[in-house]
């Protein structure tokens, strides 16, 4: 393509992919001099893959500086924005904002709890975690490093089985879940996020996946309103489908916009290593009064007479500090 930087820029490209860093940079910066010397600007895709090179494979021993050296590259391209006028171009420099906003607010998110759920395996998941008080024939334990939910749904249909953790503070983040559904032909499972209390009824956002990896969202339902009801009314279809239904990793991201809070929906790609957005900026209403936390909460449910066999994995929690 004679709109692209030429061929050193294409062979440091190629030595990133191939994970040579050092022959990658070589190549790179030469093709920035390349074109300093001809008074050309330096083309976006040198300085994205400089970043791309920095954050998987930088020589900096701590993390933050590591992301400190990604994130001068893709901000340098972001500068390029009003001289990028080619579509690839554009959609690079795109690439290097949201990089830069990814960084950004790695700087200022720290992990509230995260469970792996290692050790013996155990009949409980211990005293810090909130189970469902009838668990309708449902059992919740830990086994080979993940929690589990098994057995046959034996009172009614849809049933909830869960278990919860209480969050302190106001600063919720994002939240990371990773399923591992074995028996869920006829049941639901997923995750809730609550955020107001009525007595002993709890108010939040819930998302489930069905046996047939079908992903949907309720944006305000409590607790009650999750017993003994499945998705198929009320709920909204997520269109992208999942990348793996044997590995589920759903994330999701707190953000706002015009003052309003609003989710993010994120997919676990095993194939690229990475999260994929689902499902952009969901409105939903998380104002918590202060103090009062939140609590987030894994379940499963199936019609009557149903196995059920459900692993669940590093279950994270995230919080941003104030600026």
């Amino acid at each position: 393509d004679p709109g692209r930087p030429g061929a050193w820029a294409a062979l440091g490209t190629a030595y990133a992919v191939m994970r040579r860093p050092d022959d990658a940079r070589s190549a790179l910066l030469m093709a920035a001099r390349l074109a300093s010397q001809a008074n050309k600007p330096v083309d976006p895709l040198i300085l994205y893959t400089l970043g791309y090179v920095e954050y998987y494979h930088g020589q900096a021993e701590k993390d933050a500086d590591r992301m400190d050296s990604a994130l001068r590259e893709f901000s340098q391209a972001v500068r390029l924005k009003g001289q990028a006028t080619d579509a690839f171009s554009q959609r690079v420099v795109a690439d290097c904002e949201a990089a830069v906003e990814q960084i950004e607010n790695w700087k200022v998110t720290s992990v509230r709890f995260s469970e792996g759920f290692e050790g013996p395996a155990a009949k409980s998941l211990g005293a810090e975690w909130i189970e469902g008080d009838d668990k309708h024939g449902l059992a919740i334990g830990r086994e080979g490093g993940r929690a589990r939910i098994s057995g046959k749904q034996a009172i009614y249909d849809w049933g909830i089985t869960s278990f919860a953790r209480n969050i302190p503070g106001d600063d919720f983040h994002a939240l990371e879940i990773f399923f591992f559904p074995e028996k869920v032909e006829k049941a639901e499972y997923g995750i809730s996020l609550f955020t107001q209390q009525q007595g002993d009824t709890r108010v939040g956002f819930h998302l489930g996946v069905d046996g047939q990896g079908k992903v949907r969202y309720l944006l305000q339902g409590s607790d009650r309103d999750m017993d003994r009801r499945d998705m198929a009314v009320g709920w909204v279809e997520v269109k992208t489908p999942l990348p793996n239904p044997r590995e589920v990793g759903l994330r999701l991201t707190r953000g706002e916009k015009n003052r309003a809070s609003n989710l993010t929906l994120w997919f676990w790609d095993p194939a690229k290593g990475d999260w994929i957005v689902a499902a952009k900026e969901i409105p939903v209403n998380l104002q918590i009064r202060s103090g009062s936390g939140w609590r987030v909460a894994a379940w499963a449910r199936a019609w009557k007479d149903q196995e059920v066999l459900l692993g669940v994995d590093n279950f994270r929690v995230y919080e941003r500090a104030r600026r």
